[in-house]
Parts: C-alpha cells; structure tokens; sequence
C-alpha cells in the first residue's frame, strides 16, 4: 500500500500534530506501508525518517498513491491537493487535528466561516474518512453533518529506549506544563488556581514556545498576584531534554479548554507522572485507571485537584504515575495503533472499489 502524508508543517514549535504525525507515518513504515510525506511549507528535517520519504512544497501526482491522508484544516495549499485527489478520483482522509472541535471554531470564527463556505465545507464531505484520535473528536465530525466512515486510532507515544532517571529530589517538588503558550492552554486558569493555594515547596515550570505572544499575558497575571518567582519559563526543548524535563518533575498539569487528544499527557504518563488534565481532554482513562484527575474545565475543579494532588505522600504519587506508565505501555504504542489506522485505509479502498 502506498499512502501520501500531507501536513502543512513539521516545525517541532508548531504542536502535537507535528510529533503525532511524523510517529504515525514511522510507524506505518515499520509496518510495510509505503509512506510519502508532503510538507506545504517550510523546510524542517524530517529526523528519524525510517524509511519515510519527505518532500518539501511540490505536490506529487496523487494517482500514484491508494491513498492520501490529509492533516489539519483551513490551509488553502490542503486544499489544492484535496481538490487534486478529486480530480484524480484518489480517495482521501482527513484528520482534523482538533480543528472542528467547538472551542477551535470559535478563534477567529469569522475567517473560518468563509474558509468552510469557499472550499473547506466541500473538500469535507468529499472525504472518503476521517481520523480522529478519540471519541470526543468524533462527536465533533459528527456535528458537521458529516456521515463518512471514522477510523478512531489515538496517537501514540515514542518511549526512549533508555528513560532518564528520575531527579534526585532537593526538597523541593515540580509541577510541569508542556505544551505551546497558547490561550486555550488554560495558562491562566492554572496561575489563578495556584495564586488560590501558593503550595509551600512546590514551583511551577511551564515548557514550551510562545507562539502566540501568551507568555506576556501570564507573566502579567503571575506579576499582579504575586506569584511571578514561584514560576519558571523554558523554551523548547530538544527530545532528550524534553523526557528529562518529565522525568524532574513531580506532577504533570495540563489545563487545556479544549485538545482532541493531548500528546503531552500520553508522555507524562509514560514518564510516570501522574497528570492532572481536564474533560476538554479525551482523557477519562486517567481518572478510571487511577493514574491521575479527568476534571472540569475552571479554576475552581483545578485548585482542588492542585491541593489534592500536591497533598499526597510521595509514595502514591510514584503509584499514580506506575499505573500511567502500564496503561501506556497496553494502549498507546504505535504498533497497537497503527494495526487501526491500516484497517480504516483498506476500508477506505475496499469502498472505493
């Protein structure tokens, strides 16, 4: 089978998507699929390739493909080669990426109003399926009107082979945010929430690029509360320091409002963190597997998970974060996941003929 990735970037600042899709198409590579990966714009190294082709900008011809998967809406450059598969009556899939999600609607709304009454609303129902990484994103498809078969494979997460060791405490215990800066992220929800509690030995370290000039927005928030020392601000870090970040924490915080799956939640998880994330988030197996809290989104259900969270011994913290470390370990690898995403792609064709 031979299968065209398309995403609009692989710079590592843009998101999970970036790190989701470039472990999805290694992972069907591993597993005998031909993979092809279009990037529309910029030129980022595809590290680790695996066996997978990238190319860069100059869209290939799709009809030598079974089948292209596209990833994210709204790109006008997605759209020309959705409009190219049409032509070339090759069949194709998208995964919105947490695009249709209501929350995302809503920023910058008016813009994607007209984006889906000129071309997004019918390279949609031109979808031979989508992909979606849990069953809340479903729903979200669903509410578009939209009857296509949905292939439902969350991300996966790509374990060091060697995990660093865990940081010898000082005294003092880490909470850890890992995402973008981004307004959706719940950053100031969570400066709120801990101005309500000021944890005594605790500090909060928020990694991850500002993007979208957020970071003022917060420092601002943590200034006027007074807080602003107990917090620390990294940028970007590489693969090794980002699993070495994980792996010096305490607790993982991850307030999002709204996230179709969460990649980062996957990862603390197999770090053995125990996370605290939101109902904007699929993750519910946190709470049911006794790995962590599946709360409401606000201030409120956050500073009692906080307090409640930071409360705790030590010891059921590590037991907390054993038990993410297995339900990864049973549910989230690639291989388990990819076994799904090649099983949508030969319905996808089995229709087609």
């Amino acid at each position: 089978m031979k299968v065209l990735h398309v995403i609009s970037s692989i710079d590592p600042n843009s998101g999970g998507p970036t790190r989701s899709v470039k472990g999805l198409c290694r992972a069907l590579s591993r597993n005998g699929v031909a993979v092809t990966v279009l990037v529309l714009h910029g030129n980022d190294v595809f590290d680790n390739p695996c066996g997978v082709e990238t190319l860069y900008g100059t869209m290939p011809e799709v009809k030598n493909y079974d089948v292209v998967h596209l990833h994210g809406l709204w790109d006008p450059a997605l759209h020309k080669v959705a409009k190219a598969c049409r032509k070339a009556s090759v069949r194709y899939v998208i995964s919105p990426r947490g695009m249709l999600d209501p929350w995302a609607l809503s920023v910058k709304s008016w813009k994607k109003r007209i984006a889906m009454a000129l071309y997004q609303r019918g390279d949609l129902r031109s979808a031979a399926a989508f992909h979606v990484t849990a069953a809340l994103e479903e729903m979200s498809v669903r509410r578009q009107g939209l009857k296509q078969t949905v292939i439902i494979a969350p991300n996966g997460v790509d374990i060091p082979d060697l995990m660093p060791p865990r940081k010898v405490s000082d005294g003092t215990k880490t909470a850890l945010f890992l995402s973008r800066l981004h307004p959706g992220k719940g950053l100031l929800s969570l400066a709120e929430a801990w101005s309500r509690i000021r944890p005594k030995g605790w500090r909060m370290k928020v990694v991850g690029p500002d993007g979208y000039g957020h970071k003022k927005d917060v420092v601002a928030c943590l200034r006027e509360k007074g807080i602003l020392d107990e917090w620390e601000f990294v940028d970007t870090l590489d693969d090794v320091q980002k699993w070495e970040a994980y792996r010096s924490a305490d607790l993982l915080v991850h307030p999002s409002v709204s996230e179709n799956f969460g990649i980062t939640i996957a990862e603390g998880l197999a770090a053995e963190l125990p996370v605290i994330c939101t109902k904007g988030t699929p993750w519910s197996v946190v709470e049911e597997r006794r790995c962590g809290w599946w709360i409401d989104v606000g201030v409120e259900p956050l500073t009692v998970a906080l307090k409640e969270a930071m409360s705790l011994p030590d010891l059921k913290r590590r037991e907390m974060g054993g038990r993410g470390l297995k339900l990864i370990e049973e549910s989230y690898t690639w291989n388990a996941i990819v076994t799904k995403v090649v099983a949508g792609y030969e319905e996808v064709l089995n229709e087609g003929a």
